[in-house]
């Protein structure tokens, strides 16, 4: 199998997320992309360093008017009363 990396996994480090309605701390952490890593290796998977495509793969996929709510979503957030360190979605959209 061929498994794509990047440094930047390390830096995905969310604090809390929501789970059944309760805020939890995220287990999201820059270890665990470590642990994932060295298993996928030692099990003798093909690493591939992942490359920056630039945005035009993402805006292939995605409705410019989601891209534009993600470029102002901590803008808006951050000046909300009492807005917390970081976003945290609680709604996953499924497909019916």
């Amino acid at each position: 199998m061929r498994v794509f990396h990047s440094p930047n996994h390390l830096s995905h480090a969310p604090e809390n997320f929501i789970a059944r309605g309760r805020v939890m701390p995220c287990p999201e952490q820059p270890r665990r992309a470590y642990i994932l890593h060295a298993a996928a290796k030692r099990a003798g998977h093909q690493m591939i360093t992942a490359e920056f495509h630039g945005l035009a793969p993402v805006r292939a996929i995605h409705e410019t008017s989601y891209l534009k709510f993600l470029e102002r979503a901590w803008e808006l957030w951050s000046a909300l009363p009492d807005a917390g360190s970081e976003i945290i979605p609680n709604v996953i959209p499924v497909a019916t």
